[in-house]
């Protein structure tokens, strides 16, 4: 019996002492593992992951929103430059705009040496656009002499006051200002009209035709033009030259091509057509608009009546990527998109004349 008892023990030990040899190869082949393994994958203690996430973080958002416009931001000379910048200078606000360290958004005009008040009113309609989603704006002026006077003559300094500091060296009163976000500001539109009026008859009077474009122009806009209320704004520029007055209505959006409401049948044929022709047919209440009410673009067939009758001349509209010339009815395909709707047109002693004789027969 007894010898039986060591035998069981001695087994016991020699199971024992085999699990213990197998449990040490198991540990030695796991540190040989650990030793491959790259030192950044080894798990650090959470007040060192702690830390350094805050400073990635910091680091993150220590962001400055930057942008420096082309030297030829003439949309006369280069307009697909000035297109090209804005659409840039959105996408970059939108891809940075939960980094920014300072919601302030910088524009460096200092090496611009041509520049028009077309392109004015686009960069304008950006920085509305952006600084109703809570980021300012902050600029300098141009070196160049010439790019420098054309841009204090436009009016720009006047709005962006507390951006970019006004210079008083104006030689004209000429107008830029904004009309209003949720509704349109009637009055302004009737005294700027009176004005231009006064300028080239030596009176001031009422001229119904650019009146009422202006009115439905912007009412459309504060229609559908824009998804996001906030985002809604257009620009008014009247500038004066030596027997004409020019005016140029920008507003932000989707533009014209975006917000038509087809049927089937002209979904179709459209996508044989260029933008161009379907920017006719709306000139001529072709289509629909996305509120599904007949032409509710009544600015568009309003332009096109008072521009056949003669009472505005040098008619052209960019939406999207048409730029369109109501004189020749000759369009163009640009390469970069404009997303709202620029509407650009002058007018002269003779074409108020016209409406004066007409209005009184």
């Amino acid at each position: 019996m007894p010898e039986i008892k060591n035998e069981v023990i001695d087994t016991r030990k020699k199971e024992k002492d085999n699990s213990q040899k197998k449990k040490k190869k198991r540990n030695a082949k796991m540190k040989k593992k650990q030793k491959l393994i790259p030192s950044s994958t080894v798990r650090a203690p959470r007040s060192f992951r702690r830390r350094k996430m805050r400073e990635e973080l910091k680091n993150f958002r220590r962001v400055k929103l930057e942008k420096t416009l082309p030297a030829t931001f003439s949309f006369e000379k280069d307009k697909e430059s000035v297109l090209r910048f804005l659409n840039e200078a959105f996408h970059h606000y939108k891809t940075l705009k939960n980094r920014v360290q300072e919601k302030r958004y910088n524009y460096d005009l200092a090496a611009v040496t041509s520049i028009d008040i077309t392109a004015i009113c686009l960069f304008l309609s950006l920085i509305n656009k952006i600084n109703a989603n809570g980021i300012g704006s902050r600029g300098n002026y141009p070196i160049n002499n010439e790019a420098r006077q054309v841009l204090v003559e436009s009016g720009f300094a006047d709005i962006m006051q507390s951006a970019f500091k006004p210079l008083k060296t104006k030689k004209y009163n000429n107008q830029l200002y904004i009309v209003g976000s949720k509704r349109v500001d009637n009055k302004k539109i009737g005294q700027s009209v009176k004005e231009a009026v006064g300028y080239l008859t030596g009176e001031e009077r009422h001229f119904q035709p650019i009146y009422t474009m202006l009115i439905e122009i912007c009412s459309n806009s504060v229609e559908h033009a824009n998804k996001k209320e906030r985002d809604k704004n257009w620009v008014v520029s009247v500038s004066y030259e030596t027997d004409r007055v020019n005016f140029i209505v920008v507003d932000t959006g989707e533009g014209i091509m975006r917000t038509i409401q087809k049927k089937l049948p002209e979904m179709f044929v459209d996508k044989f057509r260029s933008d161009g022709d379907i920017l006719e047919d709306l000139l001529n209440k072709g289509y629909q608009s996305r509120t599904k009410e007949i032409n509710r673009h009544k600015g568009l067939p309003k332009i096109k009546e008072n521009y056949d009758a003669g009472y505005v001349d040098n008619m052209k509209i960019l939406t999207n990527k048409v730029w369109y010339d109501m004189a020749s009815k000759t369009y163009e395909k640009t390469r970069n998109e404009y997303f709202g709707v620029l509407y650009s047109w002058s007018f002269t002693k003779d074409n108020y004349n016209k409406w004066e004789c007409k209005k009184n027969i």
